[in-house]
């Protein structure tokens, strides 16, 4: 886990947002405590919204955490994304001004890569050492999920690897209709 993983503050929306880890100690887990000094307007409720590893996650999770293999995103000209990386997703919960929180870190530490980061207005970004890549930089709606945008439609999404080998950045594996791209998970 890099240094700014471990302890930092956002490069994408500023000190404001700030976190640290603890190490575990006996048999308790590591823990990240998230800070957020006033509201952010550019990302208001932001919150932690999971950890990208360096392989997939097989083990076991606690309840409300999921693993993935790859997670929605959408571009400023509306095109939607598909970002492939290994994710594990904690349950979201928004920081308050001036509340720390606390949350387990339920995967080895030096499996983390990046931290990954949503807020209400479906703004959604990676961080880690000095660099960050945004998910969705702007104001998000329909989402791609919703069942009613897709009823009668089949939209192109763009699948997108997260490269973390280098320099933090998407990179374009191929473009798929939203039907196959169910049908693969669906697999």
């Amino acid at each position: 886990m890099d240094e700014h993983i471990r302890s930092g503050s956002s490069i994408a929306v500023g000190d404001a947002l700030t976190w640290w880890v603890d190490d575990a100690v006996g048999d308790t887990l590591p823990t990240i405590t998230l800070t957020v000094r006033e509201q952010i307007e550019r990302t208001p409720y932001v919150h932690l919204t999971g950890f990208v590893l360096d392989d997939a996650f097989c083990g076991t999770l606690p309840r409300g955490w999921e693993a993935h293999d790859s997670y929605g995103g959408s571009l400023d000209d509306g095109s939607e994304i598909d970002v492939v990386a290994p994710l594990v997703v904690a349950p979201v919960k928004n920081l308050v001004p001036g509340t720390p929180h606390t949350i387990a870190i339920p995967v080895p530490l030096d499996h983390v890569v990046a931290l990954r980061f949503g807020s209400l207005t479906n703004r959604a970004w990676v961080e880690r050492a000095g660099e960050h890549v945004w998910l969705v930089d702007h104001e998000r709606t329909p989402r791609l999920d919703d069942f009613m945008t897709q009823c009668g439609t089949d939209p192109v999404v763009h699948r997108v690897a997260l490269r973390t080998d280098g320099p933090l950045r998407l990179e374009p594996l191929e473009d798929v209709l939203l039907s196959e791209l169910h049908r693969r998970r669906a697999d």
